[in-house]
């Protein structure tokens, strides 16, 4: 773990020399003892009374005279060497609350506190939080902070839901509002979106399928279907045929025009998204709704893999 440090050169005619930052690499031992003095809530100038960080301090000043100071210490100069405040550090203190059974939500908050009256910035330690209890499954710590939380931090989705590995805590992001880019929905058989039912997704196998389904269902050849949307068309005279009472629409979300009396699958108009998974489900096809309970929320998607 990199640790940061500051350093400085005090004399009697500079007793308030400006402090220089660096890194300082502590072994496994020492970072133990950082993160476990930092939980226990020891301030960053105090780390160095700490056994084991005092010993890496001391390596540490002795790697800065040789390779960072550019003159040898006078007799009356003496070079400082201290813990700085560290948000890496920091950070991996709070996911390790986060993972314990130990800590509770609240005690949680109020480390986060401690250190963000002295750093003013709680918001990036509890999106540390929040991130690790998504990773970890820590459901208590998510729903006591998920509407502190910018779920959908990314242009068009949220890089929350890709940390997610309990499908139930990916399932709680989604009806709290985090979504999925819609790359995620290209690749899918069939796929529409839910706020303005759009079909991002209708593979062309799967539109053969649905149309062979569409006329077995209603015992319609492609003849009939033909003779009904020409414009030519006779209501009295449909080879027998019972329409469907929405025939028009449903040759339309389906993306199927006739030429010369033959079926021919085109693109369909892809804002009639809602009217082809009604469709699609009448069908006898389970389509999955992934996103939030309100339907009407401004993400989601219905999808067949």
């Amino acid at each position: 773990m990199m640790a940061q440090i500051r350093y400085c050169v005090r004399s009697r005619e500079n007793a308030n020399p400006e402090w220089m930052e660096t890194e300082l690499l502590l072994g496994e031992e020492a970072k133990t003892a950082c993160l476990d003095a930092l939980l226990a809530g020891t301030p960053f100038e105090d780390l160095a009374s700490v056994p084991e960080l005092k010993h890496s301090l001391s390596e540490a000043a002795a790697e800065l005279k040789t390779d960072l100071l550019t003159e040898p210490l006078d007799a009356g100069q003496t070079l400082c060497v201290e813990f700085s405040a560290d948000w890496d550090a920091l950070e991996e203190c709070v996911k390790q609350m986060v993972r314990a059974d130990s800590y509770s939500v609240e005690e949680i908050d109020a480390w986060i506190e401690t250190w963000c009256d002295d750093m003013d910035d709680e918001s990036t330690l509890v999106e540390a939080a929040f991130r690790e209890a998504v990773r970890c499954g820590n459901r208590e710590y998510i729903e006591e902070h998920i509407d502190d939380i910018d779920l959908n931090d990314n242009i068009d989705s949220s890089s929350y839901l890709d940390d997610a590995e309990d499908p139930e805590i990916e399932a709680l992001l989604l009806d709290y509002g985090a979504f999925r880019s819609m790359d995620n929905y290209y690749d899918c058989t069939f796929a529409v979106t839910a706020w303005d039912n759009r079909i991002v997704s209708f593979d062309s196998s799967f539109q053969a399928e649905v149309y062979e389904a569409y006329k077995a269902k209603y015992q319609l050849t492609d003849e009939a279907l033909a003779q009904f949307v020409s414009p030519t068309h006779d209501d009295g005279d449909c080879s027998g045929a019972s329409m469907p009472a929405n025939v028009q629409q449903d040759l339309c979300c389906m993306g199927v025009t006739f030429q010369n009396g033959f079926p021919v699958l085109d693109q369909p108009n892809e804002r009639l998204g809602a009217a082809l998974v009604e469709l699609v489900k009448r069908l006898g096809w389970e389509v999955t709704y992934e996103g939030p309970a309100n339907r009407f929320a401004s993400s989601g998607a219905y999808f067949i893999k």
